[in-house]
């Protein structure tokens, strides 16, 4: 199934990144410009991220206090894996007490300004984990997937956030993102309930779009579309990779996921009023074990369709034991081919080396700049000028610098500026030579060459072609000369007007008929134009059919006449026709009178055999 809309492949590969500035930092308030490219990003990439947007002080208080609950589950006999055991990737719950519910990472606000944008006020949150990503062998890669297993919303409603604690390159776990497969549907999934995509849906994607694995900072935030398809990727080095993991949903979707807080940190997030951290969370006294605590995940409506349930009823109708962990083969993931790995390694070669051609390209111009600067009289020192800050600065400072340029240009070509030697000598030159050939031109001395000389004769002015009729003299044949055919028709159409002035319900008899010069292909006579269209009575039909026959029998007076043409032509046609039908009736009697002949002829044989 196609994507609603259509981005090109090289912006999908080149995901725009939101910088918080210091300002929006230090403020909490992000800025329209931000707000407006994070809801562009997500709405066609289906995930965006976001730089600077967590304290740093906060990410490495995290990171230390999850490597440590990381090592411990490790210990557990009961720990579960995501995907198989062998992927070495597996979920702890962050830590839950008081020191660690902060507002930059509960309810970052850069984060939920764009959010609010996408899937509305105050957006809910209702699930919050991590995921590990300990070292393991390059093989160790998940399926590609969708976390919406069942059929959902085909538009934004839940929002899915992760929280880096440490720079995160491929190389250490990066996850496999496929920009633009938001848009996608359950049909694209394999039907066995984990959301897994078909083979051909990758390949086709890969055509328009191939995966990226994104680096990114630590303390960064990405946030993307729940249908976004994504993969776990194997971590090939020594430390292990961790980032939180919150979803939020929409308001009026009313998820049946919730939350387990302790009591003493109710007060702390009520005061966190763009988002809702209440209607779907648990308040309880005492601390709560966060390592031997998680939440159950479920992206529908019903609150039997959860994540694990619904996989094993699935797993029950297919015949498979509830629960299992399919294997990963080569069809649940994409990976480029030879020539794909070696084009994308030629392209990025070339980026390179356009790159330093083009910051080696600027260096010279910079330096030849400060040559021709130093040439003029400035000595190598650029004019010391405060830099404009707004675009109404900039504009006026562009201006001033264009009318200077102007006017130097002016004056450079008002003065008259010195000729050199060489000059000079070339132009005298010049000179000699086209006197030189002005002489050849002129011949031998006393030879008689008036065009040189006297003018040129003035060319006689051509006679102007008459236009009017009255002024071709008056020969037979002239069009001077009007039929008298012509002159009685023009009366009788200055009569009928003057009659159909005195008559408002009478015919139009501006134009009774039209004429031809040439009297072997004359028009047909036309009808009278009605006062309103769609009203034939018969009355006009009858008196329309009397007045054309008065006048064909006014007009038949002449012989020249067009209508006397078209009777003779239409009398010769009927006589035609008769001779045609007489010929043909010949024909026939002909044709019956031989085959008579041949019957007769038929039988006299037929009674000459049976006699002998």
């Amino acid at each position: 199934m196609a994507p609603k809309k259509t981005v090109s492949s090289k912006e999908f590969n080149n995901p725009r990144r939101i910088v918080i500035s210091e300002d929006e930092f230090n403020t909490g308030v992000t800025s329209l410009d931000n707000v407006q490219a994070g809801v562009e990003e997500f709405q066609s990439h289906g995930f965006v991220i976001l730089e600077n947007a967590i304290a740093t002080d906060v990410v490495d208080k995290f990171r230390v206090q999850m490597l440590a609950d990381a090592d411990t589950a490790l210990t557990f006999t009961d720990l579960v894996f995501n995907h198989g055991k062998e992927k070495n990737n597996f979920s702890i719950t962050p830590p839950l007490s008081d020191e660690f519910i902060l507002e930059g990472i509960w309810a970052n606000q850069h984060a939920t300004a764009i959010m609010q944008q996408v899937i509305g006020p105050k957006p809910l949150l209702c699930w919050a984990s991590s995921n590990v990503a300990i070292k393991s062998g390059s093989d160790a890669r998940q399926a590609v997937h969708s976390d919406a297993y069942t059929d959902i919303p085909n538009f934004p409603f839940c929002v899915e956030m992760n929280i880096y604690l440490q720079d995160t390159t491929p190389e250490n776990g990066s996850t496999e993102i496929w920009p633009g497969t938001h848009v996608y549907t359950e049909d694209d999934h394999l039907p066995h309930g984990r959301g897994y995509i078909k083979k051909k849906s990758l390949t086709d994607r890969a055509r328009i779009c191939p995966p990226i694995q994104p680096t990114v900072r630590a303390g960064s935030i990405l946030m993307r579309d729940l249908r976004l398809w994504h993969s776990g990727m194997p971590n090939t080095a020594s430390n292990p990779r961790i980032m939180i993991g919150l979803i939020y949903f929409t308001q009026w979707f009313r998820p049946h996921m919730r939350l387990t807080l302790p009591a003493s940190v109710r007060t702390k997030v009520e005061a966190w009023t763009h988002i809702d951290l209440l209607s779907n969370t648990d308040f309880v006294e005492g601390s709560v074990d966060h390592l031997h605590t998680r939440f159950p995940m479920n992206f529908t409506q019903d609150p039997a369709k959860g994540l694990i349930d619904y996989r094993k009823a699935v797993d029950k109708l297919q015949g498979r034991e509830p629960g299992v962990h399919l294997p990963v083969t080569k069809d649940n993931y994409w990976t480029p081919s030879k020539y794909q790995t070696r084009a994308a390694t030629k392209r990025a070669r070339e980026d390179g080396r356009n790159g330093e051609e083009k910051k080696k390209q600027k260096q010279e111009e910079t330096k030849s700049r400060g040559e021709e600067e130093k040439q003029s009289g400035v000595n190598g020192k650029k004019k010391s000028r405060a830099k404009p800050e707004t675009r109404q600065e900039q504009d006026v400072v562009q201006k001033s610098e264009t009318k200077q340029e102007v006017g130097a240009q002016q004056e450079s070509e008002a003065i008259p500026q010195p000729e050199s030697k060489q000059e000079v000598q070339v132009k005298s030159q010049t000179d000699d030579k086209q006197e030189h050939e002005i002489e050849q031109a002129r011949g031998p001395e006393g030879a008689q060459r008036p065009w040189l000389t006297q003018e040129p004769k003035a060319k006689p002015e051509p006679e102007q072609k008459t236009n009017s009729v009255d002024d071709l003299p008056d020969y037979v044949d002239s069009p001077k000369q009007t039929p008298a055919w012509m002159v009685k028709l023009q009366e009788d159409q200055n009569i009928a007007a003057e009659r159909s002035s005195l008559d408002i319900k009478s015919r139009d008899y501006n134009a009774p008929f039209s004429y031809n010069y040439t009297p072997y292909f004359p028009q047909k006579i036309p009808k009278a134009r009605r006062q309103e269209q769609g009203q034939k009575t018969e009355i006009m039909h009858e008196t329309d059919s009397k007045q054309d026959t008065k006048e064909l029998e006014d007009l038949s007076d002449y012989e020249d006449s067009p209508v006397n043409v078209f009777l003779h032509l239409r009398e010769n046609d009927a006589r035609w026709q008769e001779e045609v039908e007489q010929k043909t009736q010949s024909w026939e009697q002909d044709k019956q009178e031989l085959e008579r002949q041949v019957e007769e002829s038929v039988s006299r044989s037929q009674i000459s055999e049976t006699k002998f």
